[in-house]
């Protein structure tokens, strides 16, 4: 699926990029217990009023989009993610939480995400602060911004690629793993096969 909707990462199994792009293709296994599931209305953003303030951290990365998601913990410390437009105030961002949203004060963050119909032309940011109780409505407090992919320059794609290659490396080290196989041959067919259809 990814190289049939990603066309351009075909290329990341060719010999030439195989060391460069190795991280690219390994893989976690996470197993997710649901304990609960919450199925809400599809969001409708409510219009845009007065434009963003500067000042805000991230507020130029959130203007850009109709919504973000919140992320937040719920007393217990489970994560309770919920679609919302966040709303430039005084100190922070007011955001509406849905009631069945149980969100707790604490840390939390905003999550826009883009990218065209290829998946490429990638852009994300992640404004983490503080969620507080600001009366009866919910304030988020900016601390910093997060651009896993930059923001844009020509030279970002080679920064992070030399981040997410490091990081990759680390991750097994700390944990005392071994580096795990690339299955070259096996990404290499199923590039065959989508392009021989």
């Amino acid at each position: 699926m990814l190289f049939e909707r990603q066309p351009h990462s075909r290329t990341y199994v060719s010999v030439p990029l195989r060391r460069m792009m190795a991280w690219y293709y390994l893989r976690l296994l996470i197993t997710v217990t649901p304990h609960q599931v919450v199925v809400r209305e599809p969001f409708v953003p409510p219009p845009v009023g007065s434009p963003v303030p500067g000042g805000l951290p991230g507020a130029d990365r959130l203007a850009r989009h109709a919504s973000a998601v919140l992320a937040a913990r719920d007393a217990s410390g489970a994560p309770v993610p919920a679609r919302t437009r966040p709303v430039p105030a005084d100190g922070g961002y007011a955001v509406a939480v849905p009631a069945d949203c149980a969100a707790a004060p604490g840390p939390a963050s905003l999550l826009v995400h883009r990218h065209d119909e290829r998946i490429s032309h990638m852009q994300n940011a992640l404004v983490r602060g503080e969620l507080r109780r600001s009366g009866q409505s919910w304030l988020l407090v900016p601390e910093r911004v997060v651009e896993p992919m930059g923001s844009g320059r020509p030279t970002d794609a080679f920064k992070v690629l030399a981040h997410t290659r490091r990081a990759t490396a680390r991750y097994p080290q700390r944990r005392g793993l071994g580096q795990p196989p690339v299955q070259w041959a096996e990404f290499k067919a199923l590039v065959a096969q989508v392009k021989g259809r």
